[in-house]
């Protein structure tokens, strides 16, 4: 679906998170074409337990999300899982069902962010995708089309989530 303004986001960014919450409730989230990219490939499947350095950042930016958006519920979580698994199952279920899709896209952050599941899980995957309405997915691939927004994403030069970017290539 090709909409004005093309969003690039992270599950494991609470920023992506706080904006996608925000556009949810302005109702404008329709409006916008989502794109999930990893902004951290390297990440572990399953989310490991976060070492000094990355349990210090997740501590810092939890509490820019308290400070910039205090009317989001959000929670520490324990770690950041690998966001590849998740992007793909989003990517599989635009193809089937859009609505579903943004459902399970929505799900997806609040789990990590409000309860700290791992998001790599397959299946925490399937379980939400299923409570999204969603039973086909895993009969349909999603890593052409989360390989062809990463490249875009990449190719931008943007280097960072979350990102708008308008139809004529302005970065908002």
């Amino acid at each position: 679906m090709n909409r004005d303004i093309i969003l690039y986001s992270d599950f494991n960014c609470p920023f992506c998170y706080a904006l996608g919450e925000r556009l949810l409730a302005a109702k404008a989230a329709h409006t916008i074409e989502w794109r999930g990219v990893q902004h951290a490939p390297y990440l572990p499947i399953p989310m490991a337990n976060a070492g000094a350095a990355l349990a210090a950042e997740l501590t810092g930016e939890v509490r820019a999300i308290h400070q910039l958006a205090p009317e989001l519920a959000i929670a520490l979580p324990r770690g950041k899982p690998n966001s590849g698994p998740a992007i793909r199952a989003v990517a599989a279920a635009l193809q089937i069902n859009s609505f579903g899709a943004h459902a399970l896209k929505d799900a997806l952050y609040r789990e990590f962010w409000l309860r700290g599941t791992d998001i790599s899980d397959a299946s925490v995957l399937q379980a939400l995708a299923h409570a999204a309405g969603l039973s086909d997915e895993g009969n349909i691939s999603g890593t052409a089309k989360a390989a062809e927004w990463q490249h875009a994403w990449e190719a931008s030069g943007l280097g960072g989530v979350p990102a708008m970017v308008r139809g004529d290539g302005e970065i908002l």
